[in-house]
């Protein structure tokens, strides 16, 4: 299911013409699914994966409207004086630079959103899915082992109470999907983050996230669906049989860093229940049992998340789904993501997102030429899940987006639409950066009549902008004798 994750193709409705779709690929690197350079026998599910790439692309604006391919010929534009333009190109050349300054919506600010923020995690832009009925809750205890059909993207890691939004076209793909959720009897599948190996090839993360399909629609030949991850897995070895992807592995158990028991005094035996122990019932000091209770992190974590960003955790969760939740909602690379998804345990995967929150840099850049785009005091939330959410758009791209209250660097070109909005009683309008026109997102703004607040908002492509913190350049690596090997490819099936 590598679904089309590839083309930086522009999101959902924010569809992207044939136009639009070339400016991309000129402006910044394709991010297919496992295209030609993935390893040891995943190249055939690459070129399934390419069959996606057909339908993806940036968002579909009027002819008329795209001023795309001229953005780089501006120098001409000012050779001539702007003799010779049409008309209407050079007004609406002129009317997208009007907006590349510090734009900015004087009602995004925190505790004023009249938005109903439960609407984006509905994916409503999907139409009418059916709930997916007859799944077995079983219990994926640690240590179980599973054999599971697997579906890999470049572009996504998907962390256990994230909704995962698909659109698929290709026959193979559409078909493995609905032998899933009409067959299966956990209606279950695994997905998998391609990581780059150092020898420059793509291979398969030792660790992926088995998700549950929740609801779809087939029409036409394309699937419509939502899943949601579930539990993480490590992955041993993984095949192919009849273009379908398997692997073999493990669930992995969420650990709680505890301070052993031959460390706690005597009296402390009448705590049964190894959660409930307090610094009180140990012989060390107490700020030495908090930089380990997952608990004690977890306050530390939502007390520097208000310092950083405009962004309110979840009142009720335990320090596990917390764990996960700041993991998808934090702006870092997928190297960084899988990183934090393959934390050995709850403890130890705050304590990781607490170094990026410490070292956080005041600006988010253009990843591909460090212009600056926005402050992190900018990032809020217009969706119940966090500031940053998965969508999908009509061609099968997902795109990780973060939600801006101001946005600087930025250059927007074609009309606004409504069309299959991820967030609905906005109209959106694509926005590329103005130094090298790496499309970085869209920006939204509420439609007449709606009275909605913010009345306008950016949202950034997670992948379009990078942070450039100390964690981020100087990320720790991990020592290879602590780390599990990866997974193998077999050739013949199991």
């Amino acid at each position: 299911m590598d679904p089309a994750e590839h083309d930086d193709a522009q999101p959902q409705q924010q569809q992207d013409t044939p136009e639009d779709t070339q400016q991309a690929d000129d402006n910044h690197a394709v991010q297919g699914t496992a295209d030609d350079d993935v390893v040891q026998g995943v190249e055939g599910e690459a070129e399934e994966g390419g069959g996606q790439q057909e339908h993806q692309g940036d968002h579909e604006t009027e002819p008329a409207h795209q001023v795309g391919v001229e953005v780089e010929s501006e120098e001409e534009v000012d050779d001539d004086d702007g003799m010779g333009l049409d008309p209407e190109l050079l007004m609406a050349l002129l009317e997208s630079t009007m907006y590349h300054g510090d734009q900015s919506s004087p009602s995004a600010k925190k505790g004023s959103v009249t938005f109903d923020m439960s609407l984006p995690a509905t994916h409503s832009y999907l139409g009418t899915v059916e709930p997916i009925t007859g799944a077995f809750c079983q219990e994926l205890c640690h240590g179980l082992d599973v054999v599971l059909p697997i579906f890999f993207f470049n572009d996504v890691v998907l962390f256990p109470g994230q909704t995962l939004p698909l659109r698929l076209f290709d026959k193979e793909k559409v078909d493995r999907m609905l032998k899933i959720a009409t067959e299966g009897v956990t209606k279950m599948f695994g997905v998998v983050y391609l990581i780059e190996t150092d020898d420059g090839k793509k291979s398969l993360s030792r660790v992926g996230t088995l998700a549950q399909v929740l609801s779809l629609r087939s029409e036409g030949g394309q699937l419509v669906l939502l899943a949601e991850g579930k539990r993480r897995f490590q992955i041993q070895k993984y095949w192919v049989d009849s273009s379908d992807w398997f692997a073999q592995g493990f669930i992995l158990g969420e650990c709680f860093s505890q301070i052993p028991a031959q460390c706690l005094h005597p009296y402390a035996n009448i705590l049964r229940n190894p959660k409930k122990r307090t610094p009180t019932y140990t012989s060390w000091p107490s700020w030495i049992y908090h930089k380990i209770d997952p608990v004690s992190l977890m306050e530390q974590a939502k007390k520097c998340l208000a310092t950083v960003i405009q962004v309110e955790p979840p009142k009720l969760c335990s320090a596990l789904e917390f764990s996960f939740w700041l993991a998808w909602n934090l702006p870092v690379s997928n190297e960084t993501r899988q990183e934090l998804l393959e934390a050995g345990s709850v403890g130890e995967r705050i304590q990781l997102e607490l170094n990026v929150l410490d070292t956080a840099d005041t600006w988010l850049c253009c990843h591909n030429c460090r212009q600056k785009i926005a402050q992190k005091q900018h990032i809020f939330s217009m969706s119940k899940t966090g500031c940053i959410g998965t969508y999908v758009n009509p061609y099968g791209v997902l795109h990780d987006t973060v939600t801006l209250s101001q946005a600087q660097g930025i250059l927007l070109w074609g009309p606004f639409s409504e069309q299959e909005s991820w967030f609905p009683g906005y109209a959106w309008r694509i926005a590329y950066c103005i130094t090298c026109h790496t499309h970085l997102g869209w920006i939204y703004r509420a439609v007449a009549g709606q009275h909605l607040s913010p009345e306008i908002f950016w949202g950034v492509r997670r992948s379009s902008v990078v942070s450039q913190t100390v964690f981020e350049k100087k990320k720790p690596k991990h020592k290879a004798l602590l780390q599990p090997p990866l997974p193998t490819f077999d050739k013949r099936k199991p």
